[in-house]
């Protein structure tokens, strides 16, 4: 009877900590970090991003008085409440109208009609504070060219600062609200223009002395329900990774993204390719199924280019426009540990030998090193420059060197 007693309330214990553990934001307190390849730095938390095509100030606290300085202006020494990362969002500029952050995140799992949730996070401010910071639940998730559309949002929650927060110290703030349902994003701003916010000091000094952007740090978000039904927990760490793989580093659009969309209560999965197995035929050799990286298929030892992986003008730096590829093969090297990649840079005849021999090898090891930023282990990757000795067009004719100034991979089992 003590052991089934003993049994029955592990049972319960197990089943109240994963009803306890059940934060719905991903990433919380940014400390799992995406690698921005425009600037080479950590720059983005990920599953976090801006609602525009802009950066937001994210840093790190290096645990000995110093910090390292991420995009945005240098502040005074911060340091998180745990961990070592936090982010910070203008909440109003003196100078450019209505100028403000806003960051978002998808959920991990899609909120319940007429259910409770408590929000929570902790804030830090060192000049400034305003009277409302909003919080809106979206059921569609969208980066925009400019923050005028998310102006329009009205958010359901409002955190009223009725108290002056005190400078250089974290503050915890915390409500409840009624999901309306199908929420599945979070976006987290100061929702009103300049004419409706009440910004006042908390530091003393003459006014022309004092920053003229006001900023919020933030860290360790927390959204839980507050009584949870076991047919509504989610699995969070494969929905985490599903967010996770869709970070936006820096990729500029021309247009509106719609962000994909996290399913409530499902498990998120990587899609898998079914290969059929071919019947065997006497006194014929089977020839091997093509590998696929993207939408390409592959074969060993035999080169294969993606025509979208370029680079600035005369320079080593690779163009937003390679991302995607790049992050396909990464994915692959990471699922198939048995393959060696070589990587080979080619120009065109334009220019001393030397430069462009240089260049070859520059660029090659660019995208190695972005592979290796994407965890594609250093060893697995060869690099080599041929500059201009391997031509496969012509030269005489600009699509021609167009098509010569290219990176050539190889798969070596």
């Amino acid at each position: 009877m003590k052991r089934k007693l003993h049994l029955i309330t592990s049972l319960f214990f197990a089943i109240s900590n994963l009803i306890l553990a059940q934060n719905l934001i991903p990433n919380p307190s940014f400390e799992d970090v995406n690698v921005c390849f425009k600037y080479h730095e950590e720059c983005s938390p990920k599953a976090w991003r801006n609602t525009v095509l802009k950066n937001f100030a994210y840093r790190e606290y290096l645990g000995d008085g110093k910090r390292r300085r991420l995009p945005g202006k240098t502040p005074p020494t911060i340091i998180p409440p745990d961990g070592t990362r936090f982010v910070a969002v203008r909440i109003f500029n003196k100078i450019r109208k209505n100028d403000r952050t806003f960051i978002q995140t998808p959920l991990l799992c899609k909120l319940v009609e007429g259910k409770e949730y408590e929000i929570s996070f902790q804030l830090y401010s060192t000049t400034y504070m305003i009277d409302e910071l909003g919080i809106a639940l979206v059921d569609t998730m969208k980066i925009f060219k400019k923050n005028k559309a998310v102006f329009d949002i009205e958010p359901q929650v409002k955190i009223h600062f009725d108290k002056k927060i005190k400078r250089n110290k974290w503050h915890t703030f915390s409500t409840t609200f009624i999901a309306e349902g199908n929420e599945i994003g979070f976006i987290l701003g100061n929702f009103n223009t300049d004419d409706q916010t009440k910004l006042s000091t908390i530091v003393k000094g003459k006014e022309k002395h004092l920053p003229k952007g006001a900023h919020y740090v933030l860290d360790n978000f927390s959204l839980k329900p507050v009584n949870v039904d076991s047919s509504e927990i989610c699995n969070l760490e494969e929905n985490k990774k599903f967010i996770y793989a869709d970070s936006i580093r820096h990729i500029i659009y021309e247009k509106v993204r719609t962000v994909a969309l996290i399913p409530s209560a499902e498990i998120v999965s990587n899609p898998t390719t079914i290969v059929e197995t071919p019947s065997p035929v006497q006194d014929e050799e089977i020839t091997p199924e093509p590998l696929i990286i993207g939408n390409q298929e592959i074969n060993l030892q035999e080169d294969f280019v993606f025509t979208n992986i370029t680079f600035e003008n005369n320079k080593a730096i690779l163009q937003s426009s390679a991302f995607r590829s790049l992050e396909a093969i990464a994915q692959f090297l990471i699922e198939n540990p048995g393959y060696q990649l070589q990587i080979t840079g080619h120009t065109d005849n334009v220019g001393a030998d030397n430069f462009n021999q240089t260049l070859s090898v520059q660029r090659a090891r660019a995208v190695a090193d972005f592979l290796i930023r994407n965890k594609v282990p250093a060893n697995r990757l060869l690099t080599n420059g041929r500059g201009e000795l391997e031509p496969i067009e012509t030269n005489t004719t600009a699509i021609g060197r167009e098509q010569n100034r290219r990176v050539a991979f190889q798969l070596i089992k």
